[in-house]
């Protein structure tokens, strides 16, 4: 009888930056993913990290997606996905042409969560707040080992920082 084992790996790797000087204050802003992309993804494409609270209730996500040049008709279903809030773009899937998840939302989404039918609306942050300390990381999951990880999260540190590891995780647990 041949047995097989996988092995759950999550990486994680922690740090603290502090500001050689301060003096860049910027805010956050509404980001359109492409298709399939994560808000990980769109926002590091703007220099940006993904914040996981988006706020706004339904007529303030569909102002959003507005001004970003996406006019869609409004789900009036409860948030229920982690590639939520977003537009359903592809036109072979029934959603076509909805915004999908704009109420009912947890207080934070999954910034890695991605659907090959949707473009995600996403809550960008610039890096290079006005702030004495802050944190960078990256969190990869893959499931098993492989060589292709999931990002869990992802956080750039701001550009006039300097930044020491201080944490350094590897957990595995077998499963059978």
């Amino acid at each position: 009888m041949l047995v097989q084992s996988s092995v759950f790996l999550l990486l994680l790797v922690m740090g603290a930056t502090a500001q050689q000087h301060s003096g860049d204050v910027a805010g956050a802003r509404y980001v359109l993913g492409a298709q399939g992309e994560t808000c990980v993804d769109a926002c590091l494409h703007q220099h940006l990290n993904c914040l996981p609270h988006i706020p706004g209730d339904v007529a303030q996500l569909t102002a959003a997606f507005a001004s970003l040049g996406v006019q869609c008709q409004s789900d009036n279903r409860t948030w229920w996905a982690t590639d939520q809030p977003s537009y359903v773009s592809n036109p072979s899937d029934p959603n076509y042409g909805r915004c999908l998840g704009l109420s009912g939302m947890p207080s934070a989404v999954l910034c890695s969560g991605n659907e090959a039918s949707t473009e995600r609306l996403c809550y960008c942050g610039d890096p290079n707040v006005d702030s004495h300390t802050g944190a960078f990381g990256t969190g990869l999951s893959s499931g098993a080992i492989y060589q292709q990880e999931t990002p869990i999260f992802a956080q750039v540190a701001p550009n006039s920082s300097y930044g020491v590891m201080t944490h350094f995780w590897v957990t595995a647990t077998e499963a059978g």
